[in-house]
């Protein structure tokens, strides 16, 4: 099931590299929805829930993610108005009304995520809530997680290498390999990370 996780997720993360400039919003949504959808697919599976309560469960985590990504909007729209703000030379009442707009918005967004929680905490038992947290939690950093190991074996020049197998490795000369540095010591004289024994 990790293993589908994964490849779920890298699947996903290649369609946030082919979004181009007019279409990113309208692309990045889509992405994001479909991020969404297969995280709340492999958490049903997870969960293993009835069909009455899959169906009680996606309710919920639709209603839930309309509300949140509501929010979301919000706090971004105070942040930018922030960040322009700040570009303009403002007074400081101007500062203080913009900075305590995003805090509010920010505070928004917590709410909502405790009342989700808390929701969600009513309508599973004690095994599946204590699964919909961690995983809740562990989606998104395993997402991150796959995007920096995609950006950083993109940078390798040949990605098809793994630590210790450097013979036909092309180096840039002086930066650090990410292979290498992780191996520990590198045997190639031509890596940045060759130490002679």
């Amino acid at each position: 099931m990790k293993n589908s996780i994964k490849i779920a997720t890298l699947l996903t993360l290649v369609l946030f590299m082919f979004v181009s400039n007019d279409a990113f919003a309208q692309r990045a949504n889509k992405a994001g929805n479909r991020l969404n959808n297969v995280k709340r697919t492999k958490l049903v599976e997870l969960l293993d829930l009835s069909e009455t309560e899959k169906n009680k469960f996606n309710d919920t985590y639709n209603s839930w993610d309309d509300k949140l990504q509501s929010q979301r909007k919000i706090n971004h729209d105070a942040m930018i108005a922030l960040s322009n703000l700040i570009d303009e030379n403002p007074n400081s009442s101007e500062i203080s009304k913009s900075t305590d707009n995003v805090i509010k918005a920010q505070e928004q967004m917590h709410n909502l995520m405790q009342q989700r929680t808390n929701e969600f905490k009513k309508q599973l038992n004690d095994l599946q809530f204590a699964k919909f947290i961690t995983y809740d939690r562990r989606f998104y950093k395993d997402v991150q997680n796959s995007m920096m190991k995609f950006y950083k074996n993109k940078g390798n020049g040949n990605n098809k290498n793994k630590a210790g197998n450097l013979k036909n490795r092309k180096f840039n000369k002086g930066v650090r390999n990410a292979d290498c540095i992780n191996a520990g010591t590198c045997n190639d004289p031509n890596c940045p990370n060759y130490k002679k024994n």
